[in-house]
């Protein structure tokens, strides 16, 4: 399930990068030098998430409840974009593209130390991990330019996201359920 859920996050990352990126054009025109500026704040969060994350990592005794929370708000801010993505200004464009990139890069070190507690599974979890990750990212971006975006819209491109990770939470509750209340 955990490996599922980075998949889902990846999907998620590119996806809701996509969302974000047509909305500002939607709302403000083609304005490439700025649009580059939304993928720079992505990564920014990106590494910022991973970054705390992993200062973190030693002090989070229940990794998988977190885990779980860090799911949660992937889904609020799914739903939050497409009800909001009219009022933005540009700098909210800024926020909402880092804290995707907070919450995408903050599962990943996560998901490696949930992984790593399976003494079984200590060779190939960064490998399947990361591998999922990029399937994850490459689907949606075929998918999302290509079917999503154009035949949904960013409302309902949005509502796949959250279908998606509200199944990969239930998967993770029901199957981690002795994870939960870890000793």
């Amino acid at each position: 399930a955990v490996s599922f859920s980075i998949f889902s996050t990846g999907f998620f990352g590119m996806l809701i990068n996509l969302v974000l990126i047509f909305g500002f054009q939607i709302v403000y025109g083609y304005l490439y030098y700025q649009i580059g500026i939304l993928i720079t704040a992505f990564m920014a969060g990106i590494a910022a998430g991973s970054i705390l994350m992993t200062a973190y990592l030693r002090r989070i005794r229940k990794g998988y409840p977190v885990f779980l929370c860090l799911e949660f708000l992937i889904i609020c801010l799914a739903v939050t974009i497409p009800l909001l993505i009219a009022g933005f200004n540009q700098a909210l464009f800024l926020v909402f593209c880092f804290a995707a990139g907070s919450l995408v890069g903050a599962e990943f070190p996560l998901a490696n130390q949930i992984y790593l507690r399976s003494p079984d599974k200590l060779g190939s979890s960064a490998g399947l991990l990361y591998s999922a990750d990029l399937l994850g990212g490459w689907l949606a971006g075929m998918l999302g330019g290509i079917v999503f975006l154009p035949v949904l819209g960013l409302f309902k491109t949005c509502l796949v996201i959250v279908i998606l990770k509200t199944c990969t939470l239930v998967m993770l509750f029901i199957s981690g359920k002795d994870l939960i209340v870890e000793k």
